[in-house]
């Protein structure tokens, strides 16, 4: 099995039993070009998307709110 890099990503050429050349390709998770993580914590955005005033502003938000007191959540949303 070979392997070459090409534009950020890895391409594997194995070859088949019938004489085939295949070509598997996959992103490359080391080195400089590293993809980045989903979660990048920011407290404001946490609180503009999730918080309480945010959540009282809709009829579904303050139903979510409503869910959670029912069910005895100490904290109803991120403070």
């Amino acid at each position: 099995m070979m392997a070459r890099v090409c534009c950020r990503r890895i391409v594997k050429q194995s070859l088949h039993r019938s004489g085939i050349l295949e070509y598997h390709s996959g992103f490359k998770f080391n080195g400089p070009d590293k993809m980045k993580r989903t979660y990048q914590p920011n407290n404001r955005h946490k609180y503009t998307t999730h918080g309480f005033r945010v959540r009282m502003r809709s009829t579904d938000g303050r139903n979510v709110l409503k869910r959670r007191r029912l069910k005895g959540r100490h904290k109803l949303s991120p403070q």
